[in-house]
């Protein structure tokens, strides 16, 4: 689950719910600005497997892609950092996580996927493990990249978009049957009424005998 947040509290509880299988919580520490982590959100997820996902989630930069979305705040937020900068907010946001969950991420998943020419050496300088882009899971330790195309149907308000993905996604599951299989869960989507399709998603991969692996476990496979 991507954004997790207390901003997003109702949404979190629905997904530790209603999603029994492994599952990874990508932690947003102060989300907009405006909401941190708490007390009782750190105890909500702790026995989670958890991730960093950036520190606000927004950009102090205009982005084209928030004109998509429909939404100015929906930012990728480390366009047009420099290494210095990137470095800073990625900071901060891993020291709230590690002052409130107890422990410091090993996994940074950046907002939208997006990851500025920067990205990587920041997080081998801040000793992160892995990472995603859109197109792939990369294993910062041993610099090997896996190739796999993420289920998202987070488009804001945009939901027509958002289910012509889920039809090009299923087409692409079908004909190219990838050995990682991603799959995004946003808040949104319960806003949006799309969590069922996800799941009918999720149940349709486990008749097929796919295996269900959190991200920590997926980056200890691709040690081996």
């Amino acid at each position: 689950m991507h954004d997790t947040s207390p901003a997003f509290l109702k949404e979190t509880e629905v997904v530790l719910n209603t999603i029994t299988q492994k599952k990874s919580f990508l932690i947003t520490p102060l989300w907009h600005g405006k909401v941190g982590l708490d007390y009782h959100f750190s105890e909500l997820v702790k026995s989670e497997d958890l991730a960093l996902h950036g520190y606000m989630h927004i950009s102090s930069y205009f982005d084209p892609y928030s004109i998509l979305y429909g939404n100015k705040n929906i930012s990728r937020e480390f366009l047009n950092l420099d290494l210095e900068e990137t470095k800073r907010i990625i900071g901060f946001g891993k020291k709230i996580f590690k002052d409130h969950l107890g422990f410091s991420p090993k996994g940074f998943i950046p907002p939208m996927w997006y990851h500025n020419r920067h990205m990587i050496m920041a997080l081998k300088e801040l000793d992160f493990e892995y990472t995603e882009s859109w197109t792939e899971f990369l294993n910062l330790r041993n610099g090997k990249n896996y190739f796999s195309f993420p289920l998202s149907l987070d488009y804001g308000r945009n939901i027509l978009l958002s289910n012509l993905y889920l039809i090009a996604w299923r087409n692409y599951l079908k004909w190219k049957q990838p050995k990682i299989i991603r799959i995004a869960i946003h808040p949104s989507d319960i806003g949006n009424g799309l969590l069922p399709k996800i799941r009918g998603v999720i149940q349709l991969l486990e008749e097929q005998g796919c295996t269900f692996v959190t991200y920590s476990e997926l980056f200890n496979e691709t040690q081996l």
